[in-house]
C-alpha cells in the first residue's frame, strides 16, 4: 500500500503542476487558442510524461533479479565515476581561466549535501 501512495501523490503533483503551467501560460499570453493548439507540445505535458516514465521505470526495477540490481549499481557506480573526473576537469579550466565562476562552482559543489552558493567565513 505504500508504494501505490507515492504514486497516487506523485500522480496529482504532476497533473497539479501540468495544470498551473498551463494556467500560467494563459495567463501571460491570454491567448487560449494558441495554447490549445499546442497542448501537446508544450512544457505542460512534461510532468504527464513524467509521470507516466516514472511509473513504468518502476514496474521494470521491481521485476529485476537482484544480479541485474547489482549490475545496474555497477553501472552507476562507473558513470559516477566518470562525472567525477569530468568535473574535475572543469574545475581546473574554472579556476585557470574564470576564478570567479570555480569560485562559485567550488561552493555549489554538486557531490556536497550541504554547498550553498553563500560565502562562509
Amino acid at each position: 500500500m505504500k508504494i501505490l501512495n507515492w504514486k497516487i501523490w506523485l500522480s496529482f503533483g504532476l497533473v497539479a503542476l501540468s495544470v498551473a503551467l498551463y494556467a500560467s501560460n494563459y495567463l501571460i499570453f491570454r491567448d487560449a487558442n494558441y495554447m490549445f493548439r499546442l497542448f501537446l507540445a508544450q512544457l505542460g505535458f512534461l510532468p504527464i510524461s513524467v509521470l507516466l516514465v516514472t511509473i513504468i521505470v518502476n514496474q521494470l526495477l521491481a521485476r529485476l533479479a537482484p544480479a541485474d540490481l547489482n549490475h545496474l549499481a555497477l553501472d552507476l557506480e562507473r558513470a559516477n565515476t566518470l562525472l567525477i573526473s569530468e568535473w574535475l576537469a572543469y574545475m581546473r579550466y574554472l579556476k585557470s581561466r574564470y576564478p570567479y565562476l570555480f569560485s562559485l562552482a567550488l561552493r555549489t559543489n554538486p557531490f556536497d549535501p550541504e554547498a550553498s552558493p553563500e560565502i562562509r567565513e
